[in-house]
């Protein structure tokens, strides 16, 4: 915990969405160093759902992972506000970001998007490495620091999944409805029918689970994709999620044209390996960021200093 208090609250938000909302934290009108993220809880279930963001907040150690520095529970008449004490990004969220750069037509180029892909990639591998996935990627929860870097945030949807968990056991997926990969859309499909059944029914037909234990690994490099799609051209909604499989594929194939103007088809082609439709198909993250290393290694090197590192690739490739 830390020692909230009360009177260094900004109360201009700074943003707000479904996590809550965020204020600037500060000593004194001089001091940016820091934010608070409030989230309202009404009852105990809803401050439990909190529990996630602040475990895993504090327990990553990643360059491209928002970290949390601190929370405080307050009570008050049987609700709660949760505070969450995080290093400020001075950038804003990379959806912002997107609609900034499409109104000026500012493209990145070919090396910040490799520099870019790269960062998140190591960051989500490092949640995978983790044995948790974070479930809700979009331009949203990517921040910007004073240095342009993006960063993971908002990790609250995030799934741990044990190696004894053989299977998804999942019954509900959190996350934003256009950044779901197609078999969760087609689950969440199965479980609505499912409920509509009589008990007598359930009970000659029990629900069929499509997911797997890697489910939710290869749901984050579904968004992924989108994610990185959008940052090649962008824009965003770029495919209705309850569209049939094929009409994603043709409109997926629509916006690779496009970004092919720009953009080599090396890179595009490790982008669309995390849009395989097919999830038996689709790369897992840390496939991909192999992929990178062994494609785009000058530019990693040139920009190591993004992901704390090169060191991996240096240590344990070159």
């Amino acid at each position: 915990m830390f020692n909230f208090k009360k009177e260094r609250l900004v109360k201009k938000s700074l943003g707000n969405g479904s996590f809550g909302e965020v204020f600037p934290y500060q000593k004194s009108p001089q001091d940016t160093k820091w934010v608070v993220k409030r989230s309202k809880a009404n009852k105990i279930e809803d401050l439990l759902r909190c529990l996630p963001e602040i475990v895993l907040g504090f327990s990553c150690d990643h360059p491209g992972i928002v970290p949390v520095k601190g929370y405080s529970i307050e009570a008050k008449d049987d609700k709660y506000n949760v505070y969450m004490k995080l290093p400020r990004m001075s950038g804003g969220n990379l959806a912002d970001e997107l609609k900034r750069r499409n109104k000026k037509d500012e493209y990145y180029n070919e090396n910040e998007l490799v520099k870019h892909f790269y960062g998140l990639i190591s960051a989500v591998d490092y949640l995978h490495s983790k044995k948790t996935s974070h479930g809700d990627i979009k331009t949203n929860n990517i921040l910007l620091d004073d240095k342009g870097n993006l960063k993971l945030c908002d990790i609250g949807s995030a799934k741990y999944v044990p190696d004894e968990d053989l299977s998804n056991t999942m019954s509900a997926v959190n996350g934003a409805v256009n950044y779901k990969a197609p078999e969760i859309i087609q689950h969440e499909r199965i479980v609505r029918e499912y409920n509509l059944k009589s008990e007598e029914e359930k009970k000659k037909f029990p629900m069929e689970n499509i997911l797997t234990k890697e489910s939710s690994y290869l749901a984050d490099s579904w968004s992924l994709g989108l994610t990185m799609l959008e940052i090649c051209i962008l824009r965003s909604r770029l495919i209705s999620p309850y569209d049939s499989v094929q009409l994603i594929e043709e409109n997926l194939q629509k916006i690779r044209k496009d970004a092919g103007e720009r953009y080599q088809e090396t890179f595009l082609d490790i982008v669309f390996d995390l849009l395989k439709t097919n999830p038996t198909k689709r790369l897992r993250v840390s496939a991909i960021k192999t992929k990178l290393e062994d494609n785009f290694k000058q530019i990693l090197v040139k920009f190591s200093s993004v992901v704390n590192l090169l060191i991996i690739i240096i240590d344990r490739r070159f």
